[in-house]
């Protein structure tokens, strides 16, 4: 048994049922970060390839500025995560593994659900669930979410999944290490199995909802409308500055 062998077998024992996320390693702190809105009519869509991170990172805000697709999305994660369950089997096993379910990602079934379904259904990764185990190639003892826009798919049969912590090294996961729930998967052997999300497969529809609903706003003078005005005495620095300053505080009525 080679050195290397022993030594991640060593320290799947060590770490039993932890995460390997930065995220809940004692005295982590995640730092504060903001993430920029997309709108739908202001930026092309990123490409389609294997590695998704790019068009999965904007796939997940994107839709957020379309109300419609928004409210729709936020239904079906509501079913999704309220679905009942049942587990059979020996008395000892179904109260073990009840309690794994209850305490997954240590927020709860439902919350868990919640951020699996969204993962499901807005980024085309898809959702991804950390194993944790008692020891190597044992048991499942607990369950935890993966961000899936910081993942990518290497094609390596024996390490198939990059994770890309936002603090913290790269971590190149096997396949016992997790499990994926992907809509649409990709049969060109070039994308590892890449899904299509029903985000991505709806977002030319929603980027026309979008454009007639900031046609609506312009209509009813909620928003100014875009053209060409003759303006004296005002520079094109000072009107650009007086649109973005409006266009925010419409913004943030609306998130109000």
């Amino acid at each position: 048994m080679s050195d290397d062998l022993i030594e991640r077998i060593a320290s799947q024992i060590e770490r039993a049922y932890d995460s390997q996320q930065p995220r809940f390693n004692a005295g982590w702190g995640s730092r504060m970060q903001w993430a920029n809105p997309v709108y739908l009519g202001d930026e092309p869509v990123p490409p389609y390839v294997s590695d998704s991170r790019r068009r999965d990172q904007w796939l997940r805000r994107a839709w957020k500025s379309e109300p419609h697709l928004a409210g729709v999305l936020n239904s079906v994660v509501l079913i999704d995560s309220n679905r009942g369950w049942e587990l059979t089997g020996g008395r000892n096993q179904v109260s073990r593994y009840i309690q794994v379910l209850h305490g997954a990602d240590g927020t709860g079934w439902r919350a868990f659900c919640r951020k699996l379904a969204t993962s499901f259904w807005t980024t085309d990764m898809g959702g991804i669930v950390e194993i944790g185990r008692a020891s190597a190639n044992g048991p499942l003892r607990a369950m935890y979410h993966v961000d899936s826009a910081r993942c990518r798919l290497t094609g390596d049969i024996r390490e198939p999944l990059e994770y890309f912590p936002a603090n913290g090294d790269i971590q190149r996961w096997r396949p016992e290490d997790y499990f994926r729930l992907v809509s649409m998967p990709n049969d060109d052997e070039a994308f590892n199995g890449l899904g299509f999300c029903a985000i991505s497969r709806c977002i030319e529809i929603a980027r026309v909802l979008y454009a007639v609903l900031m046609h609506d706003q312009e209509m009813l003078a909620a928003r100014a409308p875009r053209g060409l005005l003759l303006l004296q005495n005002v520079s094109e620095e000072q009107w650009e500055q007086s649109l973005a300053a409006r266009n925010a505080k419409l913004d943030s009525r609306e998130r109000r």
